[in-house]
């Protein structure tokens, strides 16, 4: 990963070292509670329903506790019966988000900000990327990741709107009808407890 951009004297050629190799695709997973990032793990390549099942029961699942809240997006690999009963047996119950609402899924603030340092160390090997990412997500301060909550938590406040009063006009995550409220978090998200974990990819 290198950077997309740079900077440079005006009417000169900015000149960025790409190597010429064969490109790949790396995932990360990982759960954002809100003293810590846990549970992370790296896939060689896209990740699919298989592979989203063999996170949750190896690397998510183990780190639950009863009572615990797992929130994730909603596309169908994340659905099937065997990731909910992982964390089902853990005592956990599993919240879906609103589809279309990434706003309100606050480990996309940490992948931003993740995949910009990597861009910044510009590694060119998939060896380096990985011990790079490993080392700035270790560094994640424990204040940070309570933000990224207490954001979200704003926007989920912005997005949502009282019975009886007009949709708002800025649209914050979700979608709406032609005459119908907009749609923010679910109510569940106002009970996300330090236990919480998030997911995302």
């Amino acid at each position: 990963m290198v950077r997309l951009r740079g900077r440079c004297q005006r009417g000169q050629r900015l000149i960025g070292k790409v190597p010429h190799a064969l490109w790949t695709t790396s995932a990360c997973v990982a759960a954002l509670r809100s003293d810590a990032l846990t549970a992370p793990c790296i896939f060689d390549g896209p990740t699919n329903g298989d592979c989203f099942k063999t996170y949750v029961e190896r690397c998510l699942a183990p780190t639950l506790r009863p009572g615990a809240i797992v929130a994730m997006d909603d596309p169908g690999s994340h659905k099937s019966d065997d990731i909910q009963a992982s964390i089902a047996a853990r005592g956990a119950s599993l919240r879906f988000l609103p589809a279309y609402a990434p706003d309100l899924n606050p480990i996309e603030m940490v992948c931003a900000k993740l995949e910009a340092r990597l861009r910044k160390a510009a590694e060119h090997s998939v060896n380096a990327l990985w011990h790079r990412g490993g080392a700035l997500l270790d560094d994640l301060p424990k204040a940070e990741c309570a933000a990224y909550l207490r954001v979200a938590g704003s926007r989920r406040r912005q997005a949502s709107v009282s019975e009886g009063q007009a949709p708002a006009k800025r649209r914050c995550g979700g979608r709406s009808g032609a005459s119908g409220p907009r749609i923010g978090a679910p109510a569940w998200a106002s009970q996300l407890a330090p236990s919480s974990a998030w997911r995302g990819a």
